[in-house]
């Protein structure tokens, strides 16, 4: 693929994929459900619900924006010196995703729960899309933002897999999806033994890092592109319609990637010797040695993609000294994070309206609780699963016990995360205002909630 076509490529991807994703979540983002909203800082909590408008405006302009350009792009390459509609077009395509940059930052700020891995996904890269192929030929290598995008998806293909790497995962996720694909064949690991099922769960990770490894070597890069696609395809049965038939949100970024690394295979299969040998040069002005200005204005963009990246592969390490969200660090379907249990006294519980009474679940302790399920109630009101970690299920809880019917008959488990080899757990109880007071100053962040 050519060098001209690839970014537009790669942003029309992103955009239909983030323009379907919202939809599949729209009451995440207008908040118009009734599930509460957690702002990252307390400061934020007494915004109305005009920043949410605003926030949702920013994320689909920046997003149609980008789309509309993008194809523009593709349909036929622009001449930067003729004043046209192409070019206004293409005027769009790059301010697209900064705007839609600031419009996620935006609304992620406004409520942790909008800290999904495919929105943190396309915040990191929207600066690296957000460029002018034409001018970044003149500044940095144009195979630049090829392996931005690369070790990117390297990070986080790599990142996912350690998240995986414990025994908690193969009694999980991991036999989860290995009992859904074998269901779609018509097959079974009832009767496998418990080592094989083991065994079979951890197929999952590795398949994950082999690709991460694979895509890092030059020679094998090709092959570990297609293999992605495949291993793709797997977790989209596993997890689709004829598997565990989860949130439409996870098949969408599923696709997501498969375009993506299949836009990846075609320009680097692509890529000439002349492309190989590229070395960075700056542009100065005419007989002189001294950089222009536009050219030091044209670096700045490119230093900003490069620190986000910079970051984005940083930050991962961080969530083993607990410094970092199990999502951020892209600890998706891994079951090693901490856990909280929401317990709600049985006669208060059965008070709550039918929209919430539908979460109780029994437990077998009869001790005169029951389970309220904030997961499911995050999936019936958002559509997208429940943050992660331990702080946000806390500001539920928090959120629950402000209720009339249940002030002071809400109780916390605070699990830690488990051991990796042997998955054991700690855990802790907070009952009642007290205790939730307690559990929350156990975090940086806030765990206090919007008023809606």
């Amino acid at each position: 693929m050519s060098h001209h076509r690839f970014l537009p490529a790669v942003r029309l991807t992103m955009s239909i994929s983030v323009l379907c994703l919202i939809a599949s979540t729209w009451p995440l983002w207008t908040g118009s459900s009734s599930f509460p909203q957690v702002p990252f800082f307390e400061s934020l909590c007494g915004i109305g619900p005009w920043a949410d408008t605003l926030s949702l405006a920013l994320v689909l302009t920046g997003a149609v924006s980008t789309l509309f350009g993008a194809a523009a792009s593709l349909r036929s390459p622009v001449d930067w010196k003729a004043e046209s509609f192409e070019r206004k077009a293409h005027r769009l395509e790059m301010a697209g995703p900064w705007i839609l940059a600031v419009g996620l930052c935006f609304a992620m700020l406004l409520n942790q729960h909008r800290l999904q891995p495919w929105a943190w996904h396309f915040l990191l890269i929207t600066p690296l899309l957000a460029r002018k192929a034409s001018w970044l030929e003149q500044v940095v290598p144009r195979r630049f933002y090829l392996y931005g995008i690369l070790g990117f998806t390297i990070s986080l293909y790599l990142f996912s897999a350690i998240s995986k790497c414990d025994q908690t995962f193969t009694q999980s996720y991991g036999r989860q999806f290995l009992e859904a694909l074998l269901n779609i064949v018509g097959a079974s690991s009832r009767f496998w033994s418990e080592s094989a099922r083991t065994n079979g769960a951890a197929l999952f990770p590795l398949g994950e890092i082999v690709v991460a490894f694979l895509i890092v070597l030059p020679k094998t890069r090709l092959a570990g592109l297609l293999l992605s696609v495949v291993m793709h395809v797997f977790l989209l049965l596993a997890v689709g319609p004829f598997g565990l038939n989860h949130q439409p949100g996870v098949l969408i970024w599923n696709v997501y990637f498969i375009a993506q690394n299949l836009l990846l295979w075609g320009r680097i299969r692509a890529l000439s010797p002349e492309d190989l040998t590229e070395r960075f040069r700056l542009p100065t002005d005419s007989g002189s040695n001294q950089l222009t200005m536009t050219s030091r204005l044209g670096l700045i963009p490119s230093v900003v993609a490069s620190m986000i990246l910079l970051v984005a592969i940083l930050l991962p390490p961080l969530r083993f000294a607990g410094l970092c969200d199990p999502w951020p660090a892209w600890a998706v379907y891994a079951s090693q994070p901490e856990r909280v249990t929401i317990l709600i006294n049985e006669p208060a519980a059965s008070e709550l309206p039918d929209e919430l009474r539908r979460f109780l679940r029994p437990r077998r302790l009869n001790d005169g609780r029951v389970f309220f399920r904030a997961d499911l109630w995050s999936i019936a009101e958002t559509g997208a699963p429940i943050y992660p970690g331990a702080r946000f299920p806390v500001a539920i809880a928090r959120a629950l016990n402000a209720r009339p019917e249940l002030r002071g008959k809400v109780d916390l488990v605070l699990e830690s995360p488990a051991e990796w080899w042997i998955g054991e757990r700690d855990s802790d109880e907070y009952a009642g205002q007290s205790g939730i007071d307690a559990a929350s100053k156990l975090f940086r962040l806030n765990t206090k909630t919007r008023q809606q």
